[in-house]
């Protein structure tokens, strides 16, 4: 399924799904008070294994070679890395 959506370009959309919780942002502050908590997205395993696989391949596309760094940055090739 990770490499058919790296293919695709895109995530299925069974996979895009999250369970949200609210999360209070420190113990000993006021529960009963709404803006105290902060939201929590729970992700499907795949959608993480995913998210992983594509921050890895990103990684090594620009840390492959100065050139590379380069052209993404719009330098010339002697003011790379």
């Amino acid at each position: 399924m990770v490499n058919a959506s790296l293919a695709d370009g895109c995530l299925p959309d069974s996979q895009k799904r999250a369970i949200v919780s609210p999360l209070l942002k420190k113990p000993g502050l006021d529960a009963a008070d709404m803006a105290n908590y902060r939201p929590v997205s729970n992700l499907t395993f795949v959608s993480k294994v995913t998210e992983r696989a594509v921050a890895t391949a990103v990684n090594r596309m620009y840390t492959s070679s100065p050139t590379t760094f380069c052209r993404v940055t719009n330098q010339p090739t002697e003011r790379g890395i």
